[in-house]
């Protein structure tokens, strides 16, 4: 169970045990004998991969606009602008919500150290 998955999603080892097949062209996964209709998204989900392009130190009670670069995940990635959701990258330290052109594989973010060290 995961909250960043909203979908069924059938796993090869259950697939096998249920003596499932799969007709790509029909649209069809057979359950033993029984048929169930897949049906087609219309909208495609993107995903951009951010990574980090150079060692950077974020002293604590700072914050940094740190070199990222962006990867597609595939070639059928719609053009738009991407946004990078506010995440904890680890105990202390913070990525900003920072919105991101499509038209530029490098960029920045804003991380925060709001960790105090005694």
């Amino acid at each position: 169970m995961s909250q960043a998955i909203d979908e069924l999603l059938l796993g090869s080892d259950w697939l096998v045990e249920n003596k499932c097949r799969w007709d790509f062209a029909a649209g069809t996964v057979y359950i033993g004998d029984h048929p169930v209709h897949t049906h087609r998204r219309e909208q495609v989900d993107a995903c951009r991969r951010i990574f980090v392009s150079e060692e950077c130190v974020v002293p604590p009670r700072h914050e940094a606009n740190i070199p990222v670069m962006m990867m597609y995940d595939n070639i059928h990635c719609p053009v738009s602008d991407w946004a990078i959701e506010p995440r904890v990258i680890r105990p202390g330290v913070v990525a900003a919500r920072t919105l991101l052109s499509d038209d530029r594989v490098d960029a920045v973010t804003s991380v925060c150290s709001v960790l105090c060290i005694a």
